[in-house]
């Protein structure tokens, strides 16, 4: 995509210029003013930032994060406004354009939701305690995801639809922008953020959402013992039976039934407890900050030459607090799979879709369906070096890690320490809103 290679392009001119100008913020604090240009070198893209934020004076990075929060508030309604244009010449268009555009549509009103309640935090104070800093945190998160979710069911629609070069220029310039509010951020309220690194080119294939089953958006979204079946076959490829793009949202004891793309944990931050997850080629993908806790990951016969992967997290942003956490779960192989002796199907634990793709499996049983190897590259070296993938405590006869993949995104952790940084209490913050769910929940690692 001509979108990653211009911003590596942009990356590699601010690296050049950094590399000269000897300009660090590693020796300052948040409060201290600094030049607008020095405020802009830890973030993802410098040479981007400094077109956005104000030439002149000095300011603290809180001023420079309102600043730019402001500025993408702006250009979301903006773009927001340019959606509702496309749609209402809609007459021409194809249902699967029109059906990229509502959603779009959905994306884009939600962004500007999101950055008024982001903006509207931060406006009044230097100093944000958890649970307010993680909830601005996933906010600016989610705004980049539900932009790559417009650009990519865009491009799923391309094929039938020429007329939509109007709308490229200004996802890549909000998807800029939106990266660029959540640098700063994360450099001035979220005090322990690791530096950012530039992004790294690279294209791969969208997942295309085709025939999404239920989808639930808003806030606190509680289901119990539900099944969410999607009855496509193997042969239909996308075929979703539930999407989740609902904030503190929690499933106890449910059942997401399908092939390829099952379970699109969306955005935000989500809980499965108990639950049983049944497909084949990515059949738990997105980009929501998610802990599955007692869950059952039934990974089923594909079709003939297809692989089987658990997972496929999209985390495209280094400072995205996004990831997906299978802790004290199973991974086995569905019956029908199991019975299976016409063919050899490979399993993995999952797959890079994004560039910081992040996933931990620990305290889990790992079936002897997964192959050795453990994770499958998504093509070539793609996001194998930016991703973060590890294996914590495991057992089962999958869980040997003494022949899995030698990617430097890859680790196993040896204690507790970094593990517990995907627990329910660090990755989702569990213990201030689960209670109230009634869903059972363990906060740490598995005594």
């Amino acid at each position: 995509m001509a979108l990653h290679s211009a911003a590596a392009a942009a990356a590699l001119s601010a690296l050049l210029m950094l590399s000269f100008s000897g300009l660090t913020l590693s020796d300052t604090t948040p409060s201290t003013p600094v030049s607008p240009s020095a405020a802009c070198n830890a973030t993802t893209d410098p040479t981007f930032c400094r077109s956005v934020l104000p030439p002149r004076g000095k300011g603290d990075l809180y001023k420079y994060g309102r600043f730019s929060v402001a500025e993408s508030l702006a250009g979301a309604r903006m773009f927001a406004a340019l959606v509702d244009r496309y749609l209402a010449r809609h007459r021409h268009l194809s249902s699967s354009a029109i059906g990229a555009l509502r959603d779009c549509q959905l994306m884009a009103d939600l962004n500007v939701d999101f950055l008024t309640a982001a903006g509207a935090t931060i406006k009044t104070t230097d100093t944000l305690l958890d649970p307010q800093a993680d909830d601005v945190h996933t906010l600016l998160s989610a705004i980049l995801t539900n932009q790559q979710t417009c650009f990519d069911g865009l491009q799923a629609a391309s094929g039938s639809w020429s007329d939509r070069g109007g709308l490229d220029a200004p996802i890549a310039n909000g998807t800029k922008l939106y990266s660029l509010s959540l640098s700063l951020f994360t450099r001035a309220w979220v005090p322990t953020a690791k530096p950012a690194h530039s992004h790294k080119g690279g294209s791969n294939d969208p997942h295309h959402g085709h025939g999404h089953g239920h989808a639930v958006v808003g806030q606190g979204f509680v289901a119990v013992n539900m099944t969410f079946r999607n009855t496509a076959g193997p042969a239909k490829h996308q075929a979703v039976a539930f999407r989740s793009g609902a904030d503190l949202s929690a499933y106890y004891g449910c059942s997401f039934e399908a092939y390829q793309d099952t379970l699109y944990t969306h955005s935000l931050r989500q809980f499965y407890r108990g639950c049983d997850i049944y497909g084949t080629v990515d059949y738990v993908f997105g980009n929501a900050a998610v802990v599955f806790q007692g869950c059952t990951f039934y990974s089923r016969l594909p079709m003939q030459g297809q692989c089987n992967t658990v997972t496929a997290q999209g985390r495209s942003d280094p400072n995205q607090n996004t990831g997906t956490s299978i802790q004290g779960c199973s991974l086995v192989a569905a019956p029908e799979l199991a019975a299976n002796t016409a063919f050899t199907t490979l399993s993995y634990l999952g797959r890079p879709w994004k560039n910081f793709s992040r996933t931990v499996v620990m305290e889990s049983y790992v079936g002897a369906l997964v192959d050795p190897s453990g994770w499958m590259p998504w093509s070539g070296d793609f996001a194998l070096s930016t991703l973060y993938y590890a294996e914590y405590n495991n057992t089962g006869p999958g869980a040997d890690t003494s022949r899995r993949v030698a990617w430097p995104g890859f680790h196993v952790l040896g204690d507790g320490t970094d593990a517990g940084n995907f627990t329910v209490s660090s990755m989702v913050l569990g213990e201030n809103w689960l209670p109230q769910t009634g869903v059972p929940f363990t906060s740490g690692l598995i005594p």
